[in-house]
């Protein structure tokens, strides 16, 4: 039906007339709107040519075919005004989906890829502040276990993450851990950490190799032990590299046990030093730390510490055979220093046992059972030629 006209009643010719010259205005203002937009007279073309015949087509139809159109011509053109206003509103649709501004797409410019000048600075800067703890090595090692995971931008949160964590790391990381970054992947670095004095873990080193994701540090880093033992040595620890722990999100924690925004590579480092390598690892095991102070908690976790003791000579006697590349050359002087004190304690061990003595030496472990005793020394004895192999004394 034709707008203002009373129901039942059929429209004038001037009424047709009215509706006809109502439809050229609207499409003339929609189609000077579109055209007067840089690079829109493209997408129109296929609109212009029919809307010029139109025009035509409506002086013809003046007079006479006026007047035969009548029972139809409130429809017809208000249908045809509806088509063609369709036709051109597509493409603006159309350009504002190429836009990106649809309410479901992302607004503004991605984040700017830094220049090699910035990946440079960063790396000068590392090189900068190296010392026996830290240090830059110009090349990844070729086995390194996230070799394969390629970056081919560093965004500028990134480096801007990595050298915060860099700086932490180079001026406050604790005695006994030692990092190595690499200037051609600022994604990937190694960690050597030594076991803690007074823990069934003392004088033995433990490798990591760790990956930073694109989005690090929103994200918590990759971290990859290196076994040296077929026997879980640690229940976080497992002899196919994973790492079970709350702050990497392997296993369920909350609050500050988990990965935020505001963690960082040195707080991983000191929570694996610490809280991991501790004086019962027992403990560390889902649900056993309900045994802690019992008579069977306690005896247990004298025994698994035995077993911990007696695996890690041969932990340590395989990674001086296959040290990993990075720190090849500290692990030699590492044992070169203290191989021989390993070796004495394992003695100490032996001799208090065998008196039935059982001093305070920080953690259950004494006595040793009479099995352990004879398969420390058998243990004991390839670590001494492995040492002297080496040439470490």
């Amino acid at each position: 039906m034709v707008d203002g006209l009373v129901p039942g009643t059929d429209p004038s010719p001037s009424d047709i007339e009215n509706v006809q010259e109502t439809k050229q205005a609207l499409q003339e203002r929609v189609l000077g709107f579109l055209t007067s937009s840089e690079g829109e007279g493209r997408d129109l073309q296929t609109c212009g040519p029919d809307q010029d015949q139109d025009k035509g087509e409506e002086k013809e139809e003046e007079g006479g075919e006026a007047a035969e159109r009548q029972s139809s011509s409130d429809s017809t053109n208000l249908g045809s005004l509806f088509v063609n206003n369709q036709a051109v509103v597509s493409p603006i649709r159309k350009r504002f989906r190429n836009g990106r501004t649809m309410a479901n797409q992302p607004l503004g410019p991605p984040e700017p890829t830094p220049s090699n000048c910035e990946v440079n600075e960063v790396i000068k800067e590392h090189s900068n502040i190296m010392s026996e703890s830290f240090k830059m090595l110009e090349k990844s090692p070729s086995k390194h276990h996230y070799q394969a995971n390629t970056v081919s931008d560093y965004q500028r949160s990134f480096l801007n993450s990595v050298r915060k964590d860099i700086r932490l790391i180079s001026s406050s990381l604790p005695a006994g851990i030692w990092v190595r970054a690499f200037e051609e992947r600022m994604d990937l670095l190694s960690c050597l950490i030594e076991g803690p004095p007074n823990t069934p873990y003392e004088g033995a080193l433990f490798a990591f190799d760790i990956h930073l994701p694109s989005l690090y540090s929103a994200v918590p880093p990759h971290l990859h032990y290196i076994s040296y033992s077929t026997t879980k040595l640690n229940p976080n620890l497992y002899p196919d590299g994973k790492v079970c722990l709350s702050l990497l999100g392997t296993w369920m924690g909350k609050g500050t046990e988990q990965w935020t925004k505001c963690s960082n590579l040195l707080q991983l480092l000191v929570s694996i030093q610490s809280l991991v390598l501790n004086t019962a690892p027992y403990f560390n095991e889902a649900g056993f730390n309900k045994f802690r102070d019992t008579a069977g908690g306690e005896n247990n976790s004298r025994l698994y510490n035995e077993m911990v003791i007696l695996k890690l000579l041969e932990h340590t006697v395989m990674m001086i055979a296959n040290p990993p590349e990075a720190f090849s050359t500290e692990i030699r002087l590492y044992f070169r220093d203290n191989g021989l004190s390993v070796l004495e304690r394992y003695e100490r061990f032996i001799t208090l046992s065998e008196g039935g003595e059982r001093p305070d030496i920080g953690y259950q472990l004494l006595p040793l059972s009479k099995g352990v005793i004879a398969c420390i020394r058998a243990e004991m004895l390839k670590l001494k030629i492995a040492l002297s192999i080496e040439s470490v004394f």
